[in-house]
């Protein structure tokens, strides 16, 4: 293969030293007769070549799923070299040699520039459209990424959030049980006080581990809106014993590709979280308005609410104003102490 090549390679020197020679002798005679072997030794192997060699690299350095994907543009991409490649054999200027005694231009009824713009336009557009596929499946992976060390963030905040305030709290009602036992008998009124407070502790740790489990079991659905939704919101409801409630108002104009999708779930199970964690809430209620041209997302809840200088630290709202961010959307939080929380977010359909 390598004496193949390296002979290849000389060959199309030819057509450049016979230029060369003939530099200070060119004539009407001698240029169809360069122009000729310059196709028959430079952009016949050539085309052919990069048809083979597109093929064999999109096997050599494209997963299945890809490949698979971009497979009819890439066909068309080989289609179209190795027309190049062949019609520079065929559709040459006529001249006083074989083959190009027989085989060219006057062959063709038309002028041979709209062939050849044929096949530029099918080269162009299979590189169009296989870089595009390509462009959208790199995006897609980068978001699932994302996505994964998102989880793997909030696993381990979650962690340390169990080790440091769960396990403390249950080991010190187990403290706190052990220096009640000695006054069951000699002070039983001030034991059953300790014993009271222990179990209002303790209901409060189970409030603050099944919180947690919300956290650690809400992956984001794939599915339509209204169904994610309810699914977030069913498993809200399981793991907090918060009362949720969902309304829709309208219907769909259009329907959000999953990219949106995603950022949508994403915002909406930030937004759960942070009510579960500090908002001290009873219900929390989403409401889906479609309009014309935007789709309208409330998530309130009836909390103790956060003052604005909270707002711009934690909670989660960092995360949510960069994903309300990438979907072009506006949003607004309106929270005043013991009134609660309102998320509004407002996303154009394109």
């Amino acid at each position: 293969m390598r004496r193949l090549l390296l002979g290849l390679q000389l060959g199309w020197s030819i057509p450049y030293l016979l230029t060369l020679f003939f530099t200070f002798r060119l004539d009407s005679a001698v240029a169809p007769v360069m122009e000729v072997l310059a196709r028959y030794l430079l952009a016949l192997p050539g085309g052919l070549l990069a048809g083979f060699g597109i093929r064999r690299q999109s096997y050599q350095t494209l997963n299945k799923d890809w490949r698979a994907r971009i497979r009819p543009y890439l066909r068309l991409i080989e289609a179209a070299a190795g027309a190049f490649g062949l019609l520079q054999f065929i559709l040459v200027p006529a001249a006083a040699f074989l083959p190009a005694y027989y085989l060219n231009e006057s062959l063709l009824p038309f002028s041979p520039h709209l062939l050849w713009a044929a096949v530029g336009g099918f080269w162009l557009w299979g590189v169009v459209r296989s870089l595009t596929i390509v462009q959208t499946e790199i995006e897609q992976w980068i978001e699932n990424v994302e996505h994964i060390q998102a989880l793997t963030a909030d696993r381990e905040r979650i962690g340390r959030e169990l080790h440091d305030g769960v396990i403390q709290a249950i080991y010190a009602a187990g403290l706190m049980l052990e220096s009640v036992q000695p006054q069951i008998v000699t002070d039983p009124q001030r034991a059953q006080g300790q014993i009271n407070r222990i179990l209002k502790n303790l209901n409060q740790t189970i409030q603050d581990i099944r919180r947690y489990i919300f956290d650690l079991h809400s992956d984001m659905p794939d599915n339509e809106l209204e169904p994610g939704i309810r699914r977030l919101l069913r498993d809200f409801k399981i793991n907090t014993l918060l009362e949720t409630e969902l309304l829709v108002t309208g219907e769909p104009v259009e329907h959000f590709n999953i990219e949106h999708r995603r950022h949508l779930f994403q915002i909406i199970r930030e937004s759960l979280a942070n009510t579960a964690r500090h908002a001290a809430a009873k219900q929390v209620s989403i409401s889906l308005v479609y309009q014309p041209e935007t789709l309208e997302l409330i998530i309130k809840d009836d909390g103790v609410g956060v003052q604005s200088l909270h707002l711009e630290k934690g909670y989660g709202l960092r995360n949510i104003r960069e994903r309300a961010r990438l979907l072009d959307s506006k949003l607004k939080i309106d929270s005043a102490p013991n009134q609660g929380m309102t998320l509004h977010l407002t996303v154009p359909y394109k």
